[in-house]
């Protein structure tokens, strides 16, 4: 909950190591729609209620085989 706002979802890969968290989004093909940026702001948000780390955001495409992080 955000304000009035309800959101659900699920992170596809939380990964937490000693300094810091990674949140890793799987993609088909296109991970350039801001609407993914969004969405990965979200889970961010949410991880910081629950950790005090630093926490970096990628989305990765299965079908080109890329990993992209981002700046959210």
């Amino acid at each position: 909950n955000d304000k009035n706002n309800e959101y659900h979802g699920i992170i596809d890969l939380l990964m937490i190591y000693d300094d810091h968290i990674d949140i890793i989004d799987y993609k088909l093909s296109n991970v350039d729609s801001p609407e993914y940026i969004r969405q990965l702001s979200i889970y961010k948000d949410y991880v910081k209620t629950k950790y005090d780390k630093k926490i970096n955001v990628y989305l990765l495409s299965i079908l080109k085989a890329s990993i992209t992080k981002l700046d959210v």
